[in-house]
């Protein structure tokens, strides 16, 4: 049963009229006092009166509770959050069913669970980025030096014993952002520095992080938006892979392997101009017909490449 405001309103209205009769029946009662023969008639009417008003105010109450009620239940925390029970068993049977079913994820949520997360860059200690800043400043200051490869090769022999030293070189060619981050408005001076360490590191048989850092760099230039100088790391770091591995052999090694080469340095038809240049540094003067001819057409299938 649901009482209203207007409802509400009449009782009290009603509950107004009440007490009005009520004292008008205690004037009829002070005047039937005074009039000794109407007593009896009083008598009855006062207890008639007396029934009529306990009657009405037992329903006024029951009334007002069911108002109460109704008021309370129109508030609950269920209602202020604009849900509503199941009107039967059925119907809350099939809302817990509902709800037990997980939503079938997007295809937005799908592909972003497909796709391979990224790699985070590795941090190095400030004592290892600040020992290989004073290094390679000293390096450069020894291009007058007569003596200066000799020197140069010290300075890179102290730096390999340090193996963060060694990963902070090869992420700093291979991470164009590692370079900026670590070395500022000097990270040109610091790749071109590591690239002259990694090619001491690889003459003296370490090839790793020479072959990581040119993997890296290919995979940057194939990927993205070439940054100004980056290429230019590209094809010195050819020229430093093949210059430790042929030996001895020179230009041949350089014909017979550069299939092998051309897939370490991930040479594609979009690298094709710094390969070439980097390859191209690496040959003699003395290069033979023969070896000329085999790689020129080596080179005219890389560039003709769909990748």
């Amino acid at each position: 049963m649901t009482c209203t405001g207007k409802t509400f309103w009449n009782l009290k209205s009603l509950n107004s009229e009440f007490a009005s009769n009520n004292r008008l029946v205690k004037t009829k009662r002070e005047a039937a006092i005074s009039r000794l023969s109407l007593t009896k008639i009083t008598g009855m009417n006062t207890m008639k009166t007396r029934a009529f008003l306990i009657a009405s105010s037992v329903t006024i109450i029951a009334i007002a509770g069911v108002f109460y009620l109704t008021s309370q239940e129109s508030i609950s925390p269920a209602n202020q959050a604009g849900t509503k029970s199941p009107t039967s068993p059925v119907i809350a049977e099939k809302t817990m069913v509902k709800e037990a079913i997980p939503a079938a994820p997007t295809k937005a949520v799908a592909d972003q669970a497909q796709q391979p997360t990224t790699e985070t860059a590795p941090v190095f200690s400030h004592k290892s980025i600040e020992t290989f800043k004073k290094e390679y400043r000293q390096i450069f200051l020894l291009g007058n030096n007569v003596d200066r490869e000799n020197k140069r090769n010290e300075i890179y022999e102290q730096l390999s014993r340090d193996p963060e030293i060694v990963d902070l070189i090869k992420n700093t060619v291979g991470n164009y952002e590692s370079s900026q981050q670590y070395f500022g408005d000097e990270q040109a001076q610091a790749r071109v520095a590591s690239i002259k360490m990694l090619n001491y590191l690889a003459k003296q048989g370490n090839y790793e992080p020479l072959e990581y850092a040119l993997s890296q760099t290919a995979v940057r230039l194939k990927s993205s938006e070439w940054v100004k100088g980056v290429e230019h790391d590209y094809s010195d770091l050819v020229t430093s892979y093949i210059g430790a591995k042929m030996g001895n052999d020179g230009d041949n090694y350089i014909a017979a392997n550069f299939d092998a080469i051309a897939r370490q340095a991930g040479a594609s038809t979009r690298l094709y101009d710094p390969f070439r240049i980097g390859l191209e540094l690496s040959l003699s003067r003395e290069l033979s017909k023969e070896n000329y001819l085999t790689i020129s057409e080596k080179l005219k299938q890389l560039r003709e490449q769909h990748n």
